[in-house]
């Protein structure tokens, strides 16, 4: 299996925060020993491209947890009712999310918090009117928004909604964002206080929101 890369400086402050990101592997890349249970769901996609990034997500996973951890291989990920990935390691709940774009597959793993994590290319081509679609009303009136990327703002949101653990189905104009500074934003949901930190790196955006 290839050798995962890791951002060291993404760690600072986070012992039991692990983030990795690996450039999308092409098929020689694959591992010929794959856990049973990634084989056995993994034949139910009938598109390779996503067949291949959920095996290549997961297989990063248990390379991360066993390399760096030391957790061995009877790691088990499952998904939850919103499709949100999590890890189970003797009884032990691993919290895991993930996002990948074109190029590449983003990876975080927190032993102890619920984290959401997306990452977008910067230069990515989006629709005119999406912006109008994604903002909250607050933010249409805040002179701070009117600077900040489209797409940034897309980050940050799809990454609070993988911390939900709701997907797409919660609109991201009803969240709405309190900028803190350049790359650190707040929102409540729920009466519960998320924050929201962003980095670029390799020309993305890597968005991870977590509860504070």
């Amino acid at each position: 299996m290839p050798n995962i890369q890791l951002l060291d400086h993404i760690l600072v402050g986070f012992k039991d925060r692990f983030f990795a990101y690996q450039p999308i592997w092409k098929e020689t890349d694959f591992p010929e020993i794959i856990p049973t249970y990634l084989k056995s769901v993994s034949s139910s996609f009938e598109n390779s491209n996503r067949r291949n990034l959920f095996l290549q997500s997961r297989l990063m996973i248990h390379e991360m947890l066993d390399s760096i951890l030391g957790i061995p291989n009877d790691l088990l990920i499952q998904k939850d009712q919103w499709d949100k990935p999590f890890g189970i390691v003797d009884q032990k709940l691993i919290h895991l999310s993930i996002s990948h774009t074109r190029e590449a597959v983003f990876v975080i793993i927190d032993l102890n918090k619920r984290v959401g994590l997306d990452a977008e290319r910067i230069d990515r081509k989006i629709p005119a009117n999406l912006r109008a679609r994604i903002l909250h009303p607050n933010e249409s009136q805040d002179d701070q928004f009117e600077s900040i990327e489209t797409i940034f703002i897309w980050v940050v949101k799809e990454s609070i909604l993988k911390l939900l653990g709701s997907g797409l189905r919660l609109s991201m104009s009803s969240i709405s964002l309190i900028s803190n500074s350049t790359h650190c934003f707040q929102s409540t949901i729920d009466g519960k206080a998320i924050q929201t930190n962003v980095i670029t790196f390799k020309n993305h955006y890597i968005a991870i929101s977590e509860y504070i």
